[in-house]
This record gives structure tokens, C-alpha cells and sequence, in this order.
């Protein structure tokens, strides 16, 4: 399926979404030689097979990153954000949820992606804690770790994220603490408890 994927994309430079849906039935890792195509602009891909290849970091105008409802996923976390995307300061979405087989922790630099708006890796099986770094999140307008194993206590950095709209923790591990914040200026419906 590849080989036709790109025989007939490869002279197409303005390629701006790239989605590998589940229907396609791929049982092979995404080509490398996609990640080195000539487009410049905003783009957005999509995948619902296989590994993140670190080659995606060839693409510096990369805005969107989801891998979503992939049961064919079987990797860490760390596999699936190589370091060399927190390099790319137009990436501005990281979602990657309802995988069910993406496990591990967070990875350290993706708290050094200051740039990104949402990060959703709701509905995997991601343990660890949610690191107090996640304050250098400043453009952070949705979080959501829900539906996953995560531990402890959650950071009271949350509170100084001025962005944040959406956060989302339930089925996790947590403790009850939340982080102190100004509920005043929030929209917030729905009950408690």
C-alpha cells in the first residue's frame, strides 16, 4: 500500500494533513522517505499504525501530531515523542489517545515543549507522575492524561497555567490534592463527586 501511497504523492509539495486511517489495514511502518518531502508549510499527520520514526523531526513545520484509537500500537510513550520534536516550535498538538498499548511515563522533554496547546495522551496505559515541569507548559490551553495509571499528587504548577481551559485526570491514581487556582474567570459546569 505504501508504494502506492507514494508514487502518487511524490510530486505533490503542498500536502498539508497526512492521515493513515485504520481501515487501510497497514501492517508496515510508515516509509521514511515521507518524512523528507519538500512541503514547508503547516501539516498535520495523522497515524493509526506503527512507530513515530525520529526522521519526523525532518519536518520543521509539523503543527499536529496525533496518533488516536490505535490498538496496533505496542510502545512506550518515549517511543512514540522522539526528543527531536521538542525542537520544532510550530508543533502545537500532541494527542495520543485511546491506544490502550502506549505505556510508560512521560518523557522529560516533552515538558520542554513550551510551544504546545494540547497534549492528550488520555486512554493508554501511562504510568508515572505528572511532573511539577509541566508549568513550562505556558501555551497549555488542554490537558488530558485521563484513563491511564498515573500516580501521586498533582503539581501545583498546574494553577500558574493561565491558558489551560481543559484539564482532564479522572480513572488515574491521583491523589485528591488539587493545585490551588482562581476558579473566577473559568467556565466550569457539571457536579462534583
Amino acid at each position: 500500500m505504501f508504494g502506492i501511497i507514494l508514487a502518487a504523492t511524490s510530486e505533490r509539495k503542498q500536502i498539508t494533513k497526512l492521515a493513515f486511517a485504520s481501515k487501510m489495514r497497514l501492517i508496515a511502518s510508515i516509509p521514511v522517505t515521507i518524512f523528507t518531502w519538500v512541503w514547508k508549510g503547516p501539516m498535520e499527520i495523522s497515524l493509526t499504525t506503527g512507530k513515530v520514526p525520529r526522521e519526523l523531526s525532518l519536518l520543521s513545520h509539523l503543527e499536529a501530531l496525533h496518533i488516536v484509537s490505535n490498538r496496533n500500537v505496542t510502545a512506550t510513550l518515549e517511543d512514540m515523542i522522539p526528543v527531536e520534536l521538542q525542537k520544532d516550535v510550530n508543533l502545537k498538538s500532541l494527542q495520543f489517545w485511546g491506544n490502550d498499548l502506549i505505556s510508560g511515563a512521560i518523557p522529560d522533554h516533552v515538558w520542554k515543549m513550551s510551544h504546545l496547546q494540547v497534549f492528550n495522551i488520555g486512554g493508554n496505559i501511562v504510568e508515572g507522575k505528572l511532573d511539577p515541569a509541566v508549568g513550562n507548559l505556558v501555551n497549555l490551553t488542554k490537558l488530558e492524561v485521563g484513563s491511564n495509571k498515573m500516580t501521586g499528587t498533582l503539581p501545583s504548577e498546574l494553577g500558574a497555567l493561565s491558558a489551560l481551559t481543559t484539564l482532564i485526570v479522572d480513572y488515574n491514581l491521583f491523589s485528591l490534592a488539587l493545585p490551588h487556582r482562581s476558579l473566577a474567570n473559568d467556565q466550569i459546569g457539571g457536579t462534583f463527586g
